[in-house]
């Protein structure tokens, strides 16, 4: 019977630490350590193995723990592409992502979005926050708002928005990441009850 790849991994670990514990206690304790006894050489390596197997149960700990933590960001980056829309952009400001809920509510193709600057889908009269929003972004903070952006029929598509720069460890952005909400709907409400 075959034993399972994790167990065969774990006992092969145990195996090789035993060899360097004995090979420490026969030929190192003795070189480094005159005068130590063999019992006392035994206990020593004993003391190693169970350190190194520690290590190696603390590092299998770690690693199921990054692993869990990666699959639940997974699962809630999903949740985030399924409700919102999303853009990202690269160091050079160009949209590098967009995801299926942009595509939906603009009406545009990703080969017509992806390489070119998100303000220029911007509302006219939004063009000019872009400057703004650029100080925010390169100071290392986000921007939230309302901006306009112009679908692919020439429509007006409101979207309740917040931008967050990407930032490299040295405090310089790399690019964005943007999330919207379309709320046209709503503005189309609030437009005709200020009418009433």
């Amino acid at each position: 019977m075959q034993m399972p790849a994790k167990r065969s991994k774990l006992k092969a670990t145990l195996l090789h630490s035993t060899a360097t514990a004995s090979a420490f206690s026969a030929i190192l304790a003795p070189q480094f350590l005159p005068g130590l006894t063999t019992t006392a050489a035994n206990v020593l390596s004993g003391s190693f193995l169970a350190c190194l197997t520690s290590i190696h149960l603390l590092h299998r700990s770690i690693f199921q723990s990054l692993a869990w933590s990666a699959a639940r960001l997974n699962k809630d980056i999903a949740a985030l592409h399924d409700h919102a829309i999303v853009s990202t952009t690269g160091a050079d400001g160009n949209f590098d992502h967009v995801n299926h809920n942009f595509l939906a509510v603009t009406g545009y193709e990703m080969e017509q979005l992806i390489g070119r600057k998100p303000h220029s889908f911007y509302h006219p009269d939004d063009q000019k926050r872009y400057r703004d929003i650029l100080r925010y972004l390169d100071r290392g903070e986000a921007w939230t708002g309302e901006l306009r952006l112009i679908g692919n029929d020439g429509g007006t598509v409101w979207t309740q928005s917040t931008i967050l720069p990407r930032m490299n460890r040295f405090g310089k952005r790399t690019g964005t990441i943007s999330v919207r909400t379309d709320i046209t709907d709503h503005r189309a409400m609030v437009g005709m009850r200020d009418m009433v």
